[in-house]
């Protein structure tokens, strides 16, 4: 899923199967939060965020609910340079 955010809404994950990670910017930090299977973010209105799966074989599946439906924008972001992705990532 592409880095975008939401003006009013709040995106809420919930790993199913699979491993990925959801990378997100807030106070202009960059951070990178797990998603695999019983995982759960919250992924709070104007936060850049981008989901990617770990995986070069299996497929990553969550649950994704949006609160609340009425006012739903999805605003398309600068994508996270996948260089300073591995660094967050490996700590």
């Amino acid at each position: 899923m592409k880095a975008h955010s939401h003006s009013d809404v709040w995106d809420l994950f919930i790993g199913v199967s699979g491993t990925g990670s959801i990378t997100f910017i807030e106070n202009d930090q960059l951070s990178v939060t797990a998603m695999k299977e019983w995982s759960f973010c919250a992924m709070p209105p104007n936060v850049v965020h981008e989901v990617r799966n770990l995986s070069d074989t299996d497929d990553l599946m969550f649950l994704l609910l949006h609160t609340p439906w009425e006012g739903y924008d999805f605003i398309p972001s600068k994508l996270i340079e996948a260089a300073e992705v591995k660094d967050v990532e490996k700590g």
